[in-house]
């Protein structure tokens, strides 16, 4: 068999490395067949703040394992891993178009869709000023006339203005660059992301979507992206360390791009103005792979009730914090406590 039809369950942008997407959880185009990455992690090497170098897996260093499938990045230099593959055959993937005009009622089906939809089913939306209008990007691993049920459902929202959905292999979807520019145009000289996680897509939340999107300039698209179901959610928040496992989870995603300063600075100071009254009241939890902005609960927003537990764990690893460039997590406690399972 070839690679791809037995692909490992990564993220959903050809350009992001495996190592990452893995430490940091992982959610793609398979999350609800097969759950996040960091799940199908079955054992890695790591080489720890005094040089040792470790075999991490269910029975050797069982709770840097645990550690590792989602906070991986406080733990060590993770120099190889092991994970599990899964069989897969075409799938039916692409973007279906539709009127700016016709973004609130997109929005509210696309809720309604996902809330629904079968384990082989995954979907992104897109609101761009331009063009390209609102798209949904999606990937159907099911049988071509499951796909074909859940293409009629999208098609019936609203008149598609444009649709490019086909059968095709799932490595030519995988391999596919995230929809971040128009096709023939220059790259740009600089990007910039922003998102916020929501445990849901509510009106209120599809209200300032629609406002912020009508103040968006052509440089800029709002997306909806890993919206939260199947397999994944049916994994305990404290199975692994990575703990955003709640059904209707999503990530509200702000894309922007700029050639000058001066256009820069406007699409920022609108990125800024979107994050905040995006964000939710209360709720400071942070997808590690998404993560554009830190909380004031700090590193506790990303692993929320693996916080205390990982904060023993990084003790017995790395005593003095020597890994401490990404969402940190202070050692605390004793080895007794990072050691308990």
């Amino acid at each position: 068999m070839g690679m791809f039809e037995r692909p490992p369950v990564l993220g959903q942008c050809p350009e992001v490395g495996a190592s990452g997407v893995i430490l940091g959880g992982g959610l793609g185009w398979l999350s609800g067949l097969h759950a996040a990455s960091c799940d199908n992690l079955l054992s890695a090497r790591v080489v720890a703040a005094d040089g040792r170098v470790l075999t991490a897996d269910s029975e050797r260093n069982p709770d840097l394992f645990w550690a590792l499938r989602g906070a991986g990045a406080n733990f060590g230099v993770t120099t190889s891993f092991e994970c599990r593959l899964h069989p897969i055959g075409p799938v039916t993937g692409g973007d279906i178009h539709y009127s700016v005009r016709d973004a609130r009622v997109v929005l509210r089906f696309f809720r309604e869709l996902m809330d629904d939809a079968p384990d082989a089913f995954q979907a992104t939306l897109n609101l761009t000023p331009g063009e390209r209008g609102v798209f949904v990007s999606l990937c159907h691993a099911g049988s071509e006339t499951e796909a074909e049920q859940t293409l009629r459902s999208l098609r019936a929202i609203a008149p598609p203005t444009k649709e490019f959905v086909k059968r095709q292999e799932f490595a030519a979807l995988a391999e596919r660059p995230a929809a971040t520019n128009p096709a023939n145009t220059p790259p740009p000289q600089f990007r910039g992301i922003q998102t916020v996680y929501r445990d849901r897509l509510s009106d209120d939340l599809i209200d300032v979507i629609v406002d912020r999107f009508g103040q968006a300039s052509l440089e800029t698209i709002m997306g909806i992206s890993h919206y939260m179901h199947g397999q994944v959610c049916r994994v305990a928040p404290s199975a692994t360390a990575f703990p955003l496992r709640q059904a209707g989870g999503l990530n509200v995603r702000l894309t922007y791009t700029w050639n000058d300063l001066a256009t820069g600075q406007r699409l920022t100071e609108w990125a800024d103005e979107s994050l905040r009254l995006l964000r939710p009241s209360g709720d400071e939890r942070i997808y590690a792979n998404f993560q554009t902005y830190e909380a004031r609960s700090g590193a506790a927003a990303v692993y929320s009730v693996n916080f205390s537990r990982l904060a023993g764990i990084k003790y017995k690893y790395d005593r003095e914090n020597f890994f401490r460039r990404n969402s940190n997590i202070p050692p605390t406690g004793n080895a007794r406590a990072g050691s308990k399972l």
